[in-house]
């Protein structure tokens, strides 16, 4: 198992530029770093992707951001 810290940070300016063809969007930004963070715990399973996490107010499936990061993860790394 791999424990790891994803830092929160705050958008000062967000600007939409436009749509990607793979539905995300081009942004400009102005960001700063804040001492916030949520703890990862990263741990290999036989198939496919499971989150567990500590609310019901997210979603633990492909509407997750972190889902999604993990399968274009084991996409481009197996």
């Amino acid at each position: 198992m791999v424990t790891v810290k994803a830092h929160a940070k705050i958008n000062l300016t967000l600007d939409i530029l436009g749509k990607r063809e793979d539905g995300y969007h081009e942004v400009a930004m102005v960001m700063q770093s804040v001492g916030l963070f949520d703890t990862l715990h990263l741990e290999r399973i036989p198939f496919g992707i499971e989150l567990q996490l500590n609310t019901k107010a997210l979603p633990a499936d492909e509407g997750n951001l972190a889902w999604r990061a993990a399968r274009c993860f084991l996409d481009a790394h197996g």
